[in-house]
């Protein structure tokens, strides 16, 4: 596993390096440039560094594609990456300073959510426009100037929930992140499973770096629920659930978050692990979707996942906002674009179909429900 961190870091460095030489220095969003840097706020470093891989090759794919089609109005995009060390509010605020401030994005592709919650208040400072295609913390619904192409964890904490209990589960430990993304998703779960009459037998927190969770595997199992569910992001899903079953936890797995990653890092441990998730399908015949998929596999030599087909959808919204500002003449600024993607709400979508936003800055997707047979995910049911 170290091994594979390192190669990770080396390639995701690499790629950071190579979208902040391609933004160049002082790519000002005004009107009359010829050029618009975007900003990005991503997991480039620490137990997340996955996301910020997948997450820039969905956006910087768009902007290839948006470019040689002419850029928008004449204008070319740019992406201008800030690193969040998978997580870090400090390091969110830092870097959404320095893209607001050094390269002056009227928007920002945002990511986790911590940082982004902490990135919200200088996008309101700054009137910058931000959308979220990876965190999931309810606290991030309604916010100004916020919108968010991932389901949020109310939604699927609640899914997953839902499978457990028809799957007959009474009583549930929850283990999740020391964040927005894992406190306020376990408030819903909480609340949800209660008033269908479970129980919650114990709630373990842990920090967001964290890679040894025996303490808390060791009070789940004190505690012996019906079974444990996960709110955890990265390669800390697949520690988790393999020091579940190393120290002796036989019961269900239950989250609502997989990479193909985890499966490396807990190896046969992961078998059966349930998760709800807004999914791409890599092998949807939708026009859109498909040609996506041909054009990341040719790029990258890789499938993509939801977090680069959300990532590439965004910059798609971005470019139909500026273009529609453009031909109104209105500066391209942060509550301009909010207030046109209030105006349009429905896009074209990757997904196929449309995307559509509600009032509170939430989108309406698709949940599908997996499980993890054989080391791969595999779907066992739409909820949507």
């Amino acid at each position: 596993m170290q091994a594979f961190l390192k190669r990770s870091l080396q390639g995701a460095a690499l790629l950071a390096a190579a979208l902040t030489m391609a933004a160049g220095p002082g790519g000002a969003a005004r009107a009359d440039d010829k050029e618009l840097t975007i900003g990005m706020l991503l997991a480039m470093t620490g137990t997340g560094i996955t996301y910020g891989k997948v997450m820039s090759q969905g956006a910087m794919l768009a902007v290839e594609q948006i470019n040689a089609a002419g850029g928008v109005d004449g204008r070319k995009l740019k992406l201008e990456i800030g690193d969040h060390q998978s997580g870090s509010a400090k390091a969110g605020v830092s870097e959404m300073e320095r893209l607001v401030n050094v390269y002056h994005v009227p928007a920002v592709l945002s990511s986790f959510s911590a940082p982004t919650l902490a990135a919200q208040a200088i996008a309101v400072q700054s009137d910058t426009l931000l959308i979220n295609g990876g965190g999931w913390s309810p606290a991030l619904i309604g916010k100004q100037l916020l919108w968010n192409t991932r389901l949020t964890g109310d939604t699927t904490a609640s899914a997953t929930a839902q499978v457990a209990w028809d799957d007959g589960r009474r009583s549930l430990c929850l283990v999740y992140r020391q964040d927005p993304s894992g406190i306020d998703t376990a408030a819903v779960l909480r609340k949800f499973w209660e008033g269908k009459g479970g129980t919650i037998a114990c709630e373990e927190k842990y920090d967001i770096n964290a890679t040894n969770f025996g303490s808390q595997i060791a009070v789940v199992r004190s505690a012996k629920p019906d079974a444990m569910m996960v709110f955890s992001y990265g390669a800390q899903t697949g520690y988790i659930v393999k020091q579940a079953r190393d120290y002796g936890f036989a019961g269900p797995i239950y989250g609502i978050e997989f990479l193909q990653e985890n499966a490396s890092v807990a190896g046969k441990a992961i078998e059966g692990y349930k998760f709800a998730i807004d999914e791409f399908d890599v092998n949807s015949k939708d026009p859109a979707s498909a040609k996506f998929v041909a054009a990341y596999r040719a790029r990258f030599k890789e499938d993509p996942d939801f977090y680069a087909a959300n990532y590439y959808e965004a910059t798609y919204i971005l470019r139909d906002l500026i273009a529609a500002l453009d031909k109104e003449g209105k500066p391209i600024t942060g509550s301009n674009l909010d207030a046109k993607l209030r105006e349009i709400r429905s896009f074209p979508s990757v997904y196929g179909g449309k995307i559509t936003f509600r009032d509170n800055g939430t989108a309406q997707k698709p949940i599908e429900v997996f499980e993890i047979i054989n080391g791969q995910k595999t779907l066992i049911k739409k909820l949507t």
